[in-house]
């Protein structure tokens, strides 16, 4: 084992001696040095406006932590309710006015954050 590994070594000894240095073709330094060229050239990208941004985020955050208040005893009291009811079939029958309430609540939080990003976000 000992041997083989010795002539194993041998072998790439001799062929990392005898190899030619490696050199480049004709044109591969004027190709890389242009793409570096264009590279550079390029405008640099456009920074997020965070002054815009994050008052939006936070009011976005506060607009779905008020809805969830508000929804979740409704939601929460309607499962309890059909839960506790005596047949089976009736706890899967949920209060239809409850549920339109929370998706119509959904509907006016999705569409107020969208028409305040538009607002914030410049037209080209």
């Amino acid at each position: 084992m000992n041997q083989k590994h010795e002539r194993k070594e041998e072998g790439i000894d001799r062929i990392l001696t005898s190899e030619s240095e490696i050199v480049p073709s004709s044109g591969f330094l004027d190709a890389v040095m242009d793409r570096v060229r264009e590279k550079a050239a390029e405008p640099a990208p456009i920074p997020l406006p965070w002054k815009r941004v994050l008052p939006a985020a936070i009011a976005l955050a506060g607009a779905c932590g008020w809805g969830t208040w508000k929804i979740a005893p409704m939601i929460l009291t309607e499962v309890h309710e059909s839960l506790q009811s005596s047949t089976p079939a009736a706890a899967y029958n949920l209060d239809l006015h409850n549920s339109n309430v929370a998706v119509a609540l959904a509907v006016i939080v999705l569409l107020g954050a969208w028409s305040l990003t538009q607002r914030l976000v410049p037209r080209a």
